[in-house]
C-alpha cells in the first residue's frame, strides 16, 4: 500500500479533530406530535438540544396546537417552520433560543423582519468528496452551521444576507443568498497554507 502523502494526512488529521465539533454544532431533532401545544415541543427541542426556551408570556402565545414530525432534521429549519407562520421571530445566542412576537418587533424598530430563506446544499472539495465539519456563517452576526459527514448542510437565513465557507486548509467562498433555496460549494486547496503546515509538522 502506497503512503499516504503529508498534506493528505495532516487534511485528515484537521477533519477527525473538526469533526467532533461539528456533531456538537450542526445540531438536528427529531419530533412526532400530533395536536400538541407549541410549548411541548419547544420543549422537546431544548431537551434534546440542550438549549434554554427565553420568552415573555405576556407576548408569546405557546398554546397553540401543532402537529409536526420531523426526523434529523435542521433546528434552524425546524425552528422556521414551526414559528414562522405564526408570526413568531427567533433567536439562538449564548446556549439560548429567543423568542418574540414578530409585529410587535417590527413595529418598535420600524422596520419589517427580513425574508428567511430556508437553503441547503452540500459542500465538496476539487474531486467532488464531501468537506466534513465545513464552517458556513451568516456575516455580521452569529448564525452558522457546518456540514455534515456527507458534506450537507441546511440553514434558515436573512433574504440578502452573505454566507461565507469556510475550512482549514480551503480558500474562503461567500455567496449573497437571494431566492436560491439549494446551494452547493465546492471549496478549493489553499496550496500556501498548507505548505505552511507541512513545514510546522515537520519542524522545519
Amino acid at each position: 500500500m502506497g503512503k499516504i502523502p503529508m498534506k493528505r494526512r495532516l487534511m485528515l488529521l484537521i477533519s477527525l479533530f473538526v469533526l467532533g465539533t461539528a456533531m456538537l454544532s450542526a445540531q438536528k431533532v427529531n419530533l412526532n406530535y400530533s395536536k400538541a401545544t407549541l410549548r411541548t415541543v419547544l420543549e422537546s427541542i431544548t431537551e434534546q438540544t440542550g438549549h434554554t426556551l427565553a420568552f415573555s408570556k405576556e407576548v408569546v402565545n405557546l398554546n397553540d396546537e401543532v402537529t409536526v414530525r420531523e426526523q434529523n432534521a435542521e433546528l434552524s429549519v425546524v425552528l422556521q417552520r414551526l414559528l414562522a407562520p405564526r408570526n413568531i421571530g427567533y433567536e439562538i445566542r449564548d446556549n439560548k433560543i429567543y423568542i418574540f412576537d414578530q409585529a410587535l418587533a417590527e413595529t418598535q424598530t420600524g422596520q419589517p423582519a427580513p425574508q428567511q430563506v430556508n437553503l441547503t446544499g452540500r459542500v465538496t472539495d476539487e474531486n467532488g468528496e464531501p468537506v466534513i465539519g465545513a464552517n458556513i456563517s451568516v456575516l455580521g452576526t452569529t448564525t452558522g452551521t457546518v456540514t455534515d459527514y456527507d458534506g450537507y448542510y441546511a440553514l434558515t437565513v436573512p433574504k440578502g444576507s452573505t454566507l461565507r465557507f469556510s475550512y482549514i486548509g480551503y480558500l474562503d467562498r461567500e455567496y449573497t443568498i437571494t431566492n436560491q433555496t439549494e446551494l452547493n460549494v465546492q471549496l478549493l486547496e489553499d496550496t500556501e497554507m498548507l505548505d505552511e503546515l507541512v513545514v510546522v509538522g515537520y519542524g522545519v
